[in-house]
Formats: structure tokens, C-alpha cells, sequence
């Protein structure tokens, strides 16, 4: 699974998602440098748009949402970061858990 963001909070905020894809039978490939080389390319499926489920909290939606996890049980932890910049205090919050 992975997280595609926009780099943007609060009204800016757009993009917040969740995709999985599989790499099953695909093979890795050394690049030769040669600009020739065909990496396989995998096909991302849509898991959750997150925007709904942080809008709907009424507060501000935070900007870098950049990691998560996946419980044993299949709950999915997803973890913003501010890296205490841009008036941030630093703080982590958890953003969403399904």
C-alpha cells in the first residue's frame, strides 16, 4: 500500500489516497544506463480517498501525510508529519484509521 499526497493542507488540501498494487511475477531489472531498459509497470488500485474521512472531522486538514501501517488485523494506521515547520509545531498526528 501506498499514500499519493499533494504536499498541501488545510483549504488547499486535494490529494490524500490510498492505493495498493501488487508486484506479483513481475522481475527485477538492473538499469544498464543505456535508457533502454523496459521496466514492468504495475497498476495501482484505489484503497480510500482520504479526504472524505479528514473532512469530515471539521478540522484542519493537515499537509504531509506520509506514512502508515498495517495492523495484523488489517486496520490501516496513517501518520501525519509537519517536521515542525511553516508554524508546526512538529507534532505527529494520527490522521486516519479504518
Amino acid at each position: 500500500m501506498v499514500i499519493e499526497r499533494d504536499n498541501q493542507g488545510g483549504p488547499d488540501a486535494v490529494i490524500k489516497r490510498l492505493y495498493s498494487f501488487s508486484i506479483t511475477g513481475l522481475n527485477p531489472l538492473a538499469d544498464d544506463a543505456s535508457n533502454t531498459v523496459s521496466y514492468p509497470v504495475v497498476s495501482k488500485m484505489l484503497v480510500d480517498d482520504l479526504m472524505d474521512n479528514l473532512t469530515a472531522r471539521g478540522g484542519l486538514i493537515l499537509e504531509k501525510t506520509e506514512g502508515l501501517a498495517v495492523k495484523a488485523d488489517g486496520t490501516v494506521l496513517v501518520i501525519n508529519d509537519n517536521d515542525g515547520v511553516d508554524d508546526s509545531n512538529g507534532e505527529t498526528k494520527p490522521n486516519y484509521s479504518a
